[in-house]
C-alpha cells in the first residue's frame, strides 16, 4: 500500500522546517526536507551519498535514488523508499523559490506537478519583513565577494550582489509564493500562529491532510523516527523548542530595507494581518 503523502510549502525561512519536524513526530512517518532541490543541486555521486548516509542514519534500507529522473520518477523513488520501511506516512517539505533566480534553484514547476498530483497539502506563511531579514542571515555566504568568489566555482548556484538585493529578492518571492498558493487553493497557515499554539495548528492541519494527531508531534525533544534533509540544519539535527522568539526579527532591518518589503508586498500582506 502506497504511503499518505503530505506536501508543506512556504518560502523559505518561514517556518516550513519547524513545522516538518513537528509532524516528523508522528508514528511511521518519514519526513523529507527539500528532497526536490538535492535531486535539482547535487551531481547524481553526491545525490547517492546524500540518500546512503541518511538511510544508514535511520537505520532504513537501502535503496538508490535514480541518477536521472523526472519529477515523477524521482517521487516514486520517494515513496518507494517509504514503503520499503513500513512508513504509512511521507511527508515532503519544499521551499518556493521563483523570482530572480539561476534556473536550478527556480522550482515552480516542480512544485505545480506536486500539487497537480492532488496531494494533501499546506501554504505555511509568515511576515514579510521577518522573512526577509531572516533571508539575509541565511544569505551571507551568498552575497558580495563570497558570492562571487562561491559562483566561480560553483556556477549554477544562485548569488546576491549585496543585502538589499536579498531583501529585494526576498520581497517579491513573498508576493509571487502567496499569488501561487492561492492559484492552487491551498491551506494557507501563518507561522506565527503555529508558535503561539501549536497543538491548535498542527491538529489542523492533521485534519486538512486526513493524518492521525499524535501527542508526539508536540515533542520537540523526543526522537524522530526519520527526519533528514536541507533547510534550517539546527531545526532538523537537534531538539528546539517552540517558542516565539524569532517573531519581529524584521525590526532589526534599516528603514530603507523595511521599505522595500512594504512597497513590494504590503497590498498582499494586510490580507493576512501583517503590517509592513
Amino acid at each position: 500500500m502506497n504511503p499518505r503523502e503530505v506536501l508543506i510549502v512556504g518560502p523559505p525561512r518561514s517556518g516550513t522546517t519547524l513545522c516538518a519536524r513537528l509532524l516528523g513526530g508522528r508514528p511511521q512517518t518519514l519526513c523529507l526536507s527539500e528532497p526536490h532541490l538535492c535531486w535539482a543541486i547535487m551531481a547524481p555521486w553526491q545525490l547517492n551519498r546524500f540518500f546512503h548516509d541518511f538511510q544508514k542514519s535511520a537505520g532504513l534500507h537501502r535503496r538508490h535514488p535514480p541518477t536521472r529522473a523526472d519529477v515523477e520518477r524521482f517521487a516514486r523513488f520517494l515513496r518507494q523508499m517509504a514503503r520499503d520501511n513500513d512508513f504509512d506516512c511521507l511527508i515532503i517539505k519544499e521551499t518556493y523559490r521563483r523570482h530572480g533566480l539561476t534556473p536550478t534553484w527556480h522550482n515552480e514547476p516542480v512544485l505545480d506537478q506536486l500539487v497537480a498530483r492532488r496531494l494533501p497539502a499546506i501554504a505555511l506563511l509568515r511576515h514579510p519583513c521577518d522573512v526577509a531579514a531572516s533571508t539575509i542571515n541565511l544569505c551571507r555566504w551568498v552575497t558580495g565577494w563570497r558570492g562571487r568568489l562561491l559562483r566561480l566555482r560553483h556556477p549554477a548556484f544562485c548569488t546576491f550582489r549585496n543585502a538589499t538585493a536579498v531583501v529585494r529578492w526576498a520581497a517579491d518571492n513573498w508576493t509571487c509564493y502567496v499569488s501561487w498558493a492561492r492559484r492552487h487553493g491551498l491551506t494557507i497557515i501563518r507561522y506565527e500562529d503555529i508558535v503561539a499554539d501549536p497543538r491548535r495548528h498542527i491538529q489542523t492541519i492533521c485534519q486538512t491532510c486526513h493524518l492521525d494527531f499524535s501527542e508526539s508531534m508536540l515533542d520537540t525533544h523526543q526522537p524522530r523516527m526519520a527526519l533528514g534533509g536541507i533547510g534550517d540544519m539546527p531545526t532538523l539535527l537537534k531538539p528546539r523548542p517552540v517558542d516565539q522568539a524569532f517573531i519581529g526579527r524584521g525590526d532589526q532591518m534599516s528603514p530603507h530595507h523595511r521599505q522595500i518589503v512594504r512597497d513590494a508586498c504590503e497590498a498582499v500582506a494586510r490580507d493576512f494581518d501583517y503590517t509592513c
